[in-house]
């Protein structure tokens, strides 16, 4: 059975923090360089960045299966639309079902605070992530240029969800 645990206290933090230096490095060696993968987890998935991101509208929560920690989500919630910031399972994990869980759990969970949309960003030679998320019914937006203060260069695309807008008859 798969749960998700939300993130809260500093230990909380820092396991998330070297969760994510795992499966970055498993996940974007073979598409972005080292240095890259460093530069990013030291901006975005250190202790102190995951610390600042949770005061400003970021949620991490942990994704277990029978108590073991498989993976990490990282949501941003945007006014009547939420962004999949990270969605990423353990190397051994992933095509066992859990993205399935997750990608429905996700969209229950906006659905259920009235979010309209979901949209994320994928690498643009991801494609086995494209196809997932294209699986759950995203579409591609649009292709996105990133130049870093590295020097490193990424196209990632913008991929969005509409959801079902509920009435009050639904509920």
């Amino acid at each position: 059975m798969i749960v998700l645990e939300k993130v809260r206290t500093v230990n909380e933090i820092k396991e998330l923090s070297q969760l994510a230096t795992t499966i970055f490095n498993e996940v974007y060696a073979t598409h972005v360089s080292l240095s890259h993968i460093s530069h990013y987890l030291k901006s975005y998935q250190s202790l102190e960045a995951i610390t600042l991101q949770l005061k400003n509208n970021y949620s991490y929560y942990f994704i277990k299966k029978e108590s073991r920690c498989i993976g990490y989500i990282g949501l941003i919630f945007l006014g009547d639309r939420m962004e999949i910031s990270k969605l990423y399972l353990k190397k051994g994990e992933r095509g066992k079902g859990a993205g399935d869980f997750i990608i429905e759990w996700i969209e229950d969970f906006a659905e259920d605070h009235d979010l309209k949309e979901i949209e994320l960003f994928v690498l643009r030679q991801n494609e086995v992530a494209i196809k997932f998320y294209q699986r759950h019914g995203f579409v591609l937006s649009e292709l996105i240029s990133h130049h870093f203060e590295t020097g490193d260069y990424e196209e990632n695309y913008k991929m969005l969800k509409k959801l079902n807008v509920r009435t009050a008859r639904e509920f």
